[in-house]
Formats: structure tokens, sequence, C-alpha cells
């Protein structure tokens, strides 16, 4: 691959330019084929490859999403020195960092969380690490079967850790495993710095970062875990923690809310069987926001899903619900979560459905919609699923095939 002159102006191809169109749209097929298009064209066109580098981050493709990412900041750093040009280096490296984290190489990830703002504390964590590898459990693990002790709100099971049982809850709008306050302390867990965070409610909260040595679920050990604590029973006292989306996307997960029981398969496995299942692609961003096509009523956007939301089948951004609804009740109702209570007003939809998998005359709630959430990543992320869509169901996550399962 050539460089560019370092004095060249930054610009793109015509199909590097129809690629981010189409992405913006949420047409990734499209914005893939004109990706790859454009870097037959020209191999070092940086659009291009930063652009297909984030589709194959988003996919979990990490091997492509590096080499891709990589090469855009080869030719981003060649570039004359303009702040877009900088602009452009810090988010190819934010890009990067997620990748390498997302591959468990806390070392290297770190090395590209120190120069982003305000990641100082999770980059201090990351080096904690040393040379161990994060989630390490037995190697000849089969399944890890674990009871609900009740899907009821909330999915709710209990973890053991240093010899004593608490109750966490299933959040996939959480991103590493978050443990209460109070327990970091009972367990004089230590602290590698603070960060404020924005939880799917929309809500601003402050957290630490911090290592759990060990948890186990049913029998079996889970090593090294990176963990934020936060103090969730300030609005959850029944709770000592949560089970994000970062620990979970290292195994296969089917939630067998039927039978009442989380199961938990090595990703070297096979995937569990999808017999009888509606089953939905997904893509992944940063290290834990899942996001599948969703469609309410006739609008049709994006959704992030969140298994931690309870009392609601899903939740609009105020221009989706506008829309959808705009002579709205003003009757408030009370959604909880694992970021939380929040007010909101009742909402009902004739029909809901997440990819293929669809529900008629289904309740949301509507009114906490994190703003920044919409428009994050270019194209419209409209929708929050929270549980009351998927309770009764069996769910699958399967992080290397990316789809969910509904059944």
């Amino acid at each position: 691959m050539s460089l560019p002159d370092a004095n060249q102006p930054l610009h793109s191809s015509n199909a590097a330019a129809i690629a981010s169109a189409l992405w913006d749209s949420a047409d990734f097929a499209g914005a893939a084929e004109q990706y790859e298009r454009a870097l037959r064209e020209s191999p070092g066109d940086m659009e291009a490859l930063h652009g297909l580098g984030r589709l194959r981050l988003a996919q979990n493709d990490l091997a492509a999403a590096l080499l891709l990412l990589e090469q855009a900041e080869q030719v981003a750093l060649a570039l004359s020195g303009s702040n877009h040009q900088q602009e452009w280096v810090q988010r190819i490296r934010q890009e990067l960092a997620w990748a390498l984290y997302r591959l468990d190489r806390f070392d290297l990830a770190a090395q590209y969380f120190d120069v982003l703002p305000g990641q100082e504390a999770l980059s201090a964590q990351l080096r904690a690490f040393g040379d161990r590898i994060p989630y390490r459990h037995p190697v000849r693990l089969d399944e890890i079967v674990v009871p609900f002790m009740g899907t009821d709100p909330l999915p709710i099971i209990n973890l053991t850790i240093a010899g004593q049982e608490y109750p966490f809850v299933i959040d996939t709008g959480s991103g590493q495993m978050v443990v209460d306050i109070a327990l970091a302390q009972a367990l004089s867990l230590e602290e590698f710095g603070t960060r404020e965070i924005t939880l799917a409610t929309g809500q601003r909260s402050v957290v630490a970062h911090t290592l759990l040595p060990e948890v186990m679920l049913g029998e079996i050990a889970i090593k090294d875990v990176p963990a934020e604590v936060m103090d969730i029973q300030r609005f959850a006292p029944q709770l000592a923690g949560v089970i994000g989306t970062s620990f979970l996307q290292h195994f296969h997960v089917l939630c067998d809310f039927q039978r009442q029981t989380l199961h938990l398969y090595p990703k070297i496995a096979e995937s569990p069987p999808t017999g009888g299942m509606t089953l939905v692609s997904f893509l992944l961003f940063d290290a834990h926001l899942i996001l599948a096509p969703v469609q309410v009523n006739e609008y049709q956007t994006m959704g992030y899903l969140v298994s931690g939301m309870a009392g609601a089948a899903f939740t609009l951004a105020e221009s989706v619900r506008q829309q959808i609804d705009p002579a709205l009740s003003s009757a408030t109702r009370q959604s909880i979560g694992a970021g939380g209570v929040t007010a909101a007003l009742p909402m009902m939809a004739a029909h809901l459905s997440l990819g293929g998998w669809s529900r008629s005359d289904v309740e949301g709630l509507v009114g906490f919609f994190p703003p920044p959430l919409e428009w994050r990543y270019g194209f419209q992320v409209g929708a929050l699923i929270g549980h009351e869509f998927l309770r009764g169901k069996r769910f699958l996550m399967d992080f290397e095939q990316m789809q969910l399962g509904v059944e």
C-alpha cells in the first residue's frame, strides 16, 4: 500500500463517499460493497479503510477490523497535520482500542486508551492486568447452567464471590460487570480511577474501575474479571451487581426464560442449536452496544438491546415518538432498570419487531431515551428494546455468528 504525500489534502473517492452515505442510512451491506470497491480502486483511500474497518469491528470480525484500521491510521498519520486530520487519527485510534479490548489484548488497548480523552481510568484498569488474560475459565468446559432467581421484573442470577452468593442482574445495556460500592468495599477491591458515564436511561453516574480476582457461576470459576463500581443499591437495594455484555460476549449465551435457566457455552464450542428460533443479525459497537433493526408500527430504525430495562418492551427517541404518536397521554409511569428508576409516559405499539421477530399490541414507555445515542454512529438509533419484549421466551446471543435467536 502506497502512502499519500504528506502535503496531500484529506479527500475520499466517490465510492467511499457513497459508502459513508449508505452507512448513515444503516444500509451496511451496501456500505461494505462500496468501501470494498473504493479500496480496489485506491488501496490507500483512508475513508474507505476506516469505514470498512469500522464496519468489520461492528460485525465483530476483529482480525479484519485491526488490519484495516491499522492501515487507516498509517495513512492518516502520513497526511498533513490539520485539525481535521487529527480528528481522523483520534477516531481511528478509538476504534483500534475497542478492537484490542474485545480481543482481550488489554496491554495493547491501554496504549490507545492512554491518548483518548476521558479514558484514563479504563487505561489504568487494563494495565493492571499485566500479562494475565481476563475471563479465564477451565479449558475443558462444556456448559455453565445457572438458575434464574427471578425474571420479573429483571433476570437475576446468583454469583459467588469470595465464598458468598450475591444477586446480579443480566443487562446487555451494561459493558463490564458492575459491583455495588458496598460490596467493593467489603471485598477491599482496588480502584483504578473514576469516570462519568451515561446510563441507558439517560441518567449520569460516576463509576470506578476495578478487578475481580474470581467469580463463580455455579461450580465454574471465572478468573480476573474487569469490573466497574457504582452505587447500585441506591436505586436497586436487592442487587449486588450487574453482568454486562463485555462478560457475556466471551460465551454463547442462552437465556431460557421458559425454564428459568441461563446457559453459557464456551465460544470455542459449536453454537447452540437454533431450530425453531427466529434469527436476527446484530452489530456490536464500542465495548458492548448490541444494535439490530427494529420496526415500530411502520417506522424503521436501529434499536439497542437493553435486557436490564424493565417495565416496558421499548422506549423511543423523542423524534421517533413524535412521528409515531404525536398526541401522547401525559400519565406517567416508572421504568426500573439496572440504571435506576425513571419516570416515563406509557405508549402502545400495534406492531414491534426485532429483525424478523414480531409482537403485536406491545406496551412501551417513552421519555427517557438518552439523546446523545440517537445519532452517535451516524445512522439513527431510535429505540431501546427492553426485557418485557423477551420475557417468557428462549433468547440466544451468538457473538461468533453475530446472531440473536428468539423462540
